[in-house]
């Protein structure tokens, strides 16, 4: 899902990324781009980062909804996941956001 989500990004501004090495932690993913050896599409608090030879620059305007699962077990209800949940949904309704529960 967020590869789709990554090419259709890079399609809406006009270039193919080609993927020589891919990283799955983000020490790695921002030492790649550091390293000048790729680009990477993070969440806006990737803002905060500090990493030398780092530079975040935001895509304005072409951002483009992402859905967002949320998986518990319904079976071992903790309070804390259950605090969790609820803190999900209140955000989801504050931004006007679309959302369901499935049990």
């Amino acid at each position: 899902m967020l590869s789709r989500y990554f090419f259709a990004l890079c399609d809406a501004a006009n270039f193919s990324p080609f993927i020589a090495q891919e990283d799955s932690t983000s020490n790695g993913i921002f030492g790649l781009v550091a390293a000048n050896i790729g680009v990477a599409l993070y969440a806006r608090s990737a803002e905060n980062i500090q990493h030398k030879g780092l530079v975040i620059h935001p895509l304005a305007g072409r951002q483009r909804p992402l859905q967002t699962l949320v998986c518990r077990r319904n079976d071992i209800p903790t309070p804390a996941a259950e605090r969790f949940a609820q803190v999900l949904h209140d955000i989801a309704e504050a931004f006007g956001i679309a959302h369901e529960g499935r049990e």
